[in-house]
């Protein structure tokens, strides 16, 4: 009989060193870009037919989400 991989092979999420290397690379890009990652992320994160999206686009989505709000609150009066 075969066997039948584990769902959590295909979908593994992302190590440490993955998320900071992403994160770096999202660092350097301009806003819009950071932007169109973070919407790319977010429909890739829709569930569709009850299958959950990879654990990898909620942590792309997650990734992008954060650096938009530090920008965010950078730019707010106050703030330096």
């Amino acid at each position: 009989m075969a066997h039948r991989p584990k769902p959590e092979d295909f979908d593994r999420p992302m190590n440490a060193e993955q998320l900071k290397q992403r994160k770096h690379e999202l660092a350097h890009l301009a806003q819009h870009h950071v932007l169109e990652q973070y919407k790319s992320a977010h429909a890739a994160c829709q569930v569709v037919d009850d299958r959950l999206p990879r654990a990898s686009a909620v942590q792309m989505m997650v990734i992008a989400w954060k650096l938009l709000w530090k920008w965010r609150r950078m730019k707010e009066p106050g703030r330096g």
